[in-house]
C-alpha cells in the first residue's frame, strides 16, 4: 500500500479541489512524485516512472499539471483535453503493464477539472 499521498487521502476521494493541494503545499517532484504537463503515452516513459515508484515505496504520476523547471514545484493545473482519446485510462493500463514485467500493482484516475479537461493521475505502490 502507498502511504505517501499528497492529497491526505485515498486516490478515489481525489477531486480538483484535492489537487489544489500541490500548489497550496508547494509540493515538489521527487521520490514520490511525477508531474507530466501533457498526455504522455510513451509506453517506456510511463513504465520507467512507475516502475521507479514500484521499487521503492510507490509515487503518484500525476498527468496535466505543470511544474517549473528550476524548483520542480506544482505551479499550474491545467489538466488536459481527452475527447479525442477513447477509453484512455485502458490505453495507459496496457502500456503499463505491457513495458513493465512483473506488472506492479498500479491505480488510474480521472479527475474532471471544472475546464471539461482532466487530470490523469496513477498511483503505484510495491507489495
Amino acid at each position: 500500500m502507498l502511504k505517501y499521498s499528497p492529497f491526505d487521502c485515498d486516490l478515489a476521494d481525489v477531486n480538483e479541489d484535492k489537487l489544489n493541494l500541490l500548489l497550496s503545499r508547494e509540493v515538489t517532484e521527487g521520490w514520490y512524485v511525477e508531474f507530466k504537463s501533457q498526455l504522455v503515452l510513451d509506453g517506456k516513459k510511463i513504465a520507467k516512472s512507475i516502475s521507479s515508484f514500484a521499487n521503492a515505496k510507490g509515487g503518484w504520476y500525476i498527468m496535466g499539471v505543470e511544474s517549473d523547471n528550476k524548483t520542480n514545484r506544482a505551479v499550474k493545473i491545467d489538466g488536459i483535453d481527452i475527447t479525442s482519446w477513447d477509453k484512455i485510462v485502458d490505453q495507459i493500463n496496457d502500456l503499463i503493464i505491457g513495458n513493465i514485467s512483473p506488472a506492479p500493482s498500479f491505480e488510474i484516475k480521472l479527475v474532471k477539472l471544472e475546464s471539461e479537461k482532466v487530470v490523469i493521475i496513477n498511483s503505484s505502490c510495491y507489495l
